[in-house]
């Protein structure tokens, strides 16, 4: 038989502690985990949040960068300085939320891209990596206007991205770099499935690659790899080397990069499929003999990253310094940096 003294106790001490804790945790702060309550009623809310502020540029060896930033609470804050790779002129890593119509070049240069013709979104229905791709629906694509950054002409480069075709019904393009049918670069598939990469010059003078292993099908991932090293040029499909030439073939000079399009015979093919992780890589040929394919979204910089920032702090040659709750300087003991970021996360 229960002690009703105890039991009168036990009560008065559980409605004293529900009072105290409705006290100290009011509203809707503290009060219950998973929907159960812990000494009181009411829902767990957290307020606040992370920002982050970033800044880029050139540094010279043994330069300086200040940030300015939200201040910290008590030192709580991250550093991460990443040195950029400055031949990656062009990144499209296809991100974002399904339907939108608002591309990002991940690259240093953060180039203009725009969409061309109608019905290119990004897409959540299908990514190689990341969670979206760029979804061209057979009656547009994108396109970047020329800059010095991009010029291909003169220069080694490789021209890269994750592909996949829902459909052949007519050939499609994949990339177009040039002025007309007789001054282009580009890499197409026919409704058989071959593909090629292809360029022609006003002089006549004009150089093909077409795949020699790989017939391409709808609905599979296939990451390709057009690129020139020299005088010479070489066709890859999933790191398997598809064909190659050595050309003096002239390239485009100074022209707009578009992509998910080609033009032949005065008519253009759109792609119809999803694009994903395309970047140009200009004075580097990256690829000079099969490889495989990258197994992670391709990124912006190699990363130097402590895990917390304190008073100093070295990040593999870069100096993270704590200057003032709102101020952090980085600098430079890697050399002269071409491109990099730095982030400062601040809690």
């Amino acid at each position: 038989m229960s002690d009703p003294v105890l039991v009168a106790n036990v009560i008065g001490l559980q409605t004293a502690l529900d009072a105290k804790q409705a006290t100290l945790v009011s509203g809707t702060n503290i009060k219950t985990v998973n929907g159960s309550p812990i000494l009181g009623e009411g829902d767990l809310t957290v307020s606040g949040g992370v920002t982050n502020t970033t800044t880029s540029g050139v540094l010279a060896a043994d330069a300086t960068v200040t940030i300015t930033h939200p201040a910290d609470a008590s030192f709580l804050r991250e550093v991460t300085f990443l040195r950029a790779n400055s031949t990656a002129k062009l990144l499209l890593n296809g991100n974002g939320t399904n339907g939108a119509t608002t591309f990002t070049d991940s690259s240093v240069f953060a180039n203009t891209v725009t969409v061309l013709g109608s019905g290119t979104t990004t897409s959540t229905a299908q990514s190689k990596f990341g969670g979206a791709s760029i979804n061209c629906n057979g009656s547009g694509g994108l396109a970047v206007a020329y800059n010095s950054a991009l010029a291909i002409s003169g220069n080694d480069w490789c021209i890269e991205a994750w592909i996949r075709i829902s459909s052949l019904a007519t050939n499609r393009g994949v990339i177009f770099i040039g002025a007309s049918d007789t001054s282009r670069l580009q890499i197409t598939i026919t409704t058989t499935g071959a593909s090629s990469c292809y360029i022609e010059h006003t002089d006549g003078t004009t150089m093909n690659l077409a795949s020699s292993t790989v017939t391409m099908v709808t609905n599979t991932w296939y990451h390709i790899a057009f690129t020139k090293s020299g005088t010479g040029f070489t066709y890859y499909i999933d790191g398997v080397l598809q064909n190659s030439a050595i050309s003096s073939v002239v390239l485009p000079v100074s022209q707009p990069i578009q992509i998910g399009k080609t033009r032949t015979g005065g008519s253009t093919q759109y792609f119809s499929g999803y694009i994903d992780d395309f970047r140009l890589t200009i004075g580097d040929a990256v690829y000079t003999s099969g490889f495989t394919p990258p197994a992670a979204e391709l990124s912006y910089a190699s990363i130097y990253s402590p895990s917390a920032l304190v008073d100093s702090l070295s990040l593999t040659g870069v100096f993270a310094e704590y200057l003032t709750s709102t101020t952090t300087r980085f600098t430079n003991k890697l050399g002269s940096i071409a491109a990099y970021k730095a982030i400062v996360r601040t809690y």
